[in-house]
């Protein structure tokens, strides 16, 4: 009887580069075979909805502050970044879907957890929740001029990442 050996199974280039991205500890993305068209696309996109948050950010943050300040209603806070956070969302045409909230009992306390897969997901926490939120931010971003003041009015958490 002739001896039959086996022949490794053939790799795609998906599961090599995924190895190699294992090995060597490095981001992967997919599609691999990117043109340079959408390369652009998305680079745009992202440049864009930085522009509209700095934007958002440098003409609606101040008067704000200096009004809640002098009023003294810092909460008031909520109302207006929410707003903000859903003028960034619609700019950067975010498709956001939420399913389950009709779960959540109304006067109850609830933790939800990001897992940061973009810089988008504080602003959806703050539009899509509803609720007012207490976050957890690094400590550099309170140094950051008017996010960080505004940062100081709402229940943000700072933690100091370099001090576990």
């Amino acid at each position: 009887m002739p001896e039959v050996k086996a022949q490794p199974a053939r790799r795609d280039t998906a599961e090599l580069a995924f190895d190699e991205a294992i090995r060597e500890n490095k981001k992967l993305s997919f599609p691999l075979q990117e043109s340079s068209k959408s390369r652009l696309a998305g680079k745009l996109r992202y440049w864009w909805s930085w522009f509209v948050a700095g934007s958002l950010l440098l003409i609606i943050g101040p008067p704000s502050l200096i009004v809640l300040g002098i009023i003294n209603k810092k909460m008031w806070l909520y109302p207006i970044a929410r707003w903000g956070a859903a003028q960034w969302l619609r700019a950067c045409g975010a498709r956001i879907v939420v399913r389950g909230g009709e779960h959540l009992p109304e006067g109850e306390s609830f933790v939800f957890a990001s897992n940061h897969r973009s810089y988008l997901d504080t602003a959806t926490l703050f539009f899509y929740t509803g609720k007012k939120l207490g976050l957890v931010a690094k400590k550099e971003l309170l140094a950051v001029p008017i996010l960080g003041q505004g940062m100081h009015y709402v229940n943000i958490f700072a933690i100091d990442r370099s001090n576990p």
